[in-house]
């Protein structure tokens, strides 16, 4: 497939203006045609056939396409002059008129489009999903497991009846959305290899080696870094907070 001549690329506006030409054309041959069927075609009737093609040739639009050339250059010029986009160049003049049909972008994680920007917005778990509005419900369920360990652990301790061993041949159960939250947080929090970096203090010269000392361990200053942006979006998450073990060290930590 990479052997062969690429395809000349046409926008999709091009290619409707191309068939609704084709189509006035069609109407225009048309419409000649019947009035020289109403004349009965008596005398030169070809003469009468190319005079009213002559007479009905305005019902093609020939001077869209110039007004639509003309409305490209705008678009490009002011594109290219826009303030919140410095820098922007327009290298061709059919994407313009084409970003008003974007529904879905799709893209990958290399940074093309996204500039390596991601935005956690929602954990689904298949039967429900949890947005930022709804990161209650999930500290909520995140509570429940370690209050029945608490209430086990003080059962077990007044209690003097060693604890049964669980069947192997026990039925599996479906396991509860509490349950499945406190899984796909504590896999979010554990699968990753984000790293959090600090900038030097103010007057340690960035490029030269510092010590540990001269780190600015605020939460202002500290950045994350991973293999994909996806992974610094899942620990940015709202409710989910990069808590300092120490000041070398860090972990995640559902936020209260």
């Amino acid at each position: 497939m990479n052997t062969s001549n690429p395809k000349n690329k046409v926008g999709l506006l091009d290619l409707e203006l191309n068939q609704l030409t084709k189509a006035l054309f069609v109407a225009l041959v048309a419409l000649s045609v019947v009035m020289v069927t109403l004349q009965g075609f008596v005398g030169p009737w070809y003469r009468n056939l190319f005079r009213f093609l002559l007479l009905f040739s305005y019902i093609i639009p020939i001077s869209l396409r110039v007004n639509l050339d003309m409305g490209k250059a705008a678009y490009g010029w002011m594109i290219m002059k826009d303030e919140s986009i410095p820098g922007t160049v327009v290298r061709t003049s059919t994407i313009p008129e084409e970003l008003g049909r974007l529904v879905y972008l799709l893209t990958d994680k290399t940074g093309t489009l996204t500039q390596n920007e991601m935005v956690f917005k929602r954990l689904h778990l298949g039967t429900v999903s949890y947005g930022a509005d709804t990161m209650d419900e999930i500290q909520s369920h995140l509570r429940n497991p370690y209050s029945q360990m608490q209430s086990q652990a003080s059962g077990n301790a007044t209690s003097s009846t060693p604890p049964r061993k669980a069947q192997s041949s026990a039925p599996k159960v479906r396991k509860s959305v509490s349950s499945q939250v406190h899984e796909a947080v504590k896999a979010t929090a554990l699968c990753h290899n984000v790293t959090p970096v600090y900038e030097p203090r103010a007057g340690v010269i960035a490029e030269a080696e510092y010590a540990e000392a001269d780190q600015d361990f605020s939460d202002g200053n500290r950045t994350y870094q991973a293999a994909s942006p996806d992974e610094v979006s899942r620990g940015l998450l709202e409710g989910l907070r990069y808590k300092p073990a120490s000041e070398a060290q860090e972990f995640v930590l559902p936020g209260a």
